[in-house]
């Protein structure tokens, strides 16, 4: 697993904020990582979050975890 903070949203005119980058990314065997650019190499790591970050699904909302 791989978590990295940024602010960049590949447009240096349209930042982003601060924001979280999570993902799960294959082992390669061999105690490394597999190449995480190549997307088979990767988990879609949401079913783990307990809460909806689909931006198709929730639209225009914040993504929000329940408090408990």
């Amino acid at each position: 697993m791989k978590l990295w903070g940024g602010n960049y949203s590949a447009d240096p005119y349209n930042p982003t904020g601060m924001h979280l980058h999570f993902s799960i990314v294959l082992d390669d065997g061999a105690g490394g990582f597999r190449n995480e650019l190549e997307i088979q190499n990767t988990v879609d790591p949401t079913p783990y979050f307990g809460f909806d970050v689909n931006a198709a699904t929730i639209g225009d909302r914040i993504a929000l975890c329940s408090s408990g």
